[in-house]
Formats: C-alpha cells, structure tokens, sequence
C-alpha cells in the first residue's frame, strides 16, 4: 500500500483547493438555481389556476349556458345514433367472446378426449 507523508498529502490538498472550491461554488449555483427555478414554477402554477378560476371559468360556463339549447338539441339528435353504435358494439363484442368461448372448448375437447 501507497504511504503518503504528512507534507505530500498537504501538497496533494493545496494543489487541489482551487479545483475543488471552484466545484463547490459551482454545486452550490446550480442547487439555487434548481430551487429558484422549482420556486417559481410553483408560483407560476399556483396564478395560472387562480386565473383559470376566476376569469376563464365564469366565462366558459356563460357560454355554455347561452348555448344550452343548441347543445341540448343536438344530443337529442346524436342520441339515437349513440345508442345504436353502442348496441352494435356491444353485440360485436359477444360475438367475439362466445367464439372465443367456444374455440376453448374446442380446444380442451380436442385435448382431453
């Protein structure tokens, strides 16, 4: 094992300070800047919903409420069509199950007979 003197670690350490200050201000600089930057994006957040809640919200919802009618009206239109895509989806997907089911047994039969 490498034994070092007292004196060569002194050198050692000397010829390392500048190195490692500069290492430390340059951890310490980049940390801040983490916690500014997280700082504000926090507070940046935090007013973008205040102004979501207070000026856009109230806004949306008065043009939902101007066109309630229009909007009524065109679910009642689509509701039928709604319904009936549904209802085929809905078949389509037993369909796909019992033939599913039904190739199983197939299969176990198939094995086990």
């Amino acid at each position: 094992m490498l034994q070092l003197s007292k004196e060569q670690i002194e050198e050692i350490l000397n010829d390392a300070k500048p190195s490692i200050v500069e290492g430390i201000k340059n951890n310490v600089v980049n940390s801040m800047t983490y916690d500014v930057r997280e700082s504000l994006l926090q507070l940046v957040k935090a007013e973008v919903q205040e102004f979501v809640k207070t000026e856009i919200i109230p806004e949306l919802q008065k043009e939902l409420i101007e066109s309630k009618q229009g909007l009524v009206s065109v679910a009642v239109n689509f509701a039928p069509v709604i319904v009936e895509e549904l209802t085929k989806s809905m078949a389509e997907s037993v369909k796909v199950n019992l033939e599913s089911s039904w190739k199983r047994k197939e299969i176990l039969t198939k094995l086990f007979d």
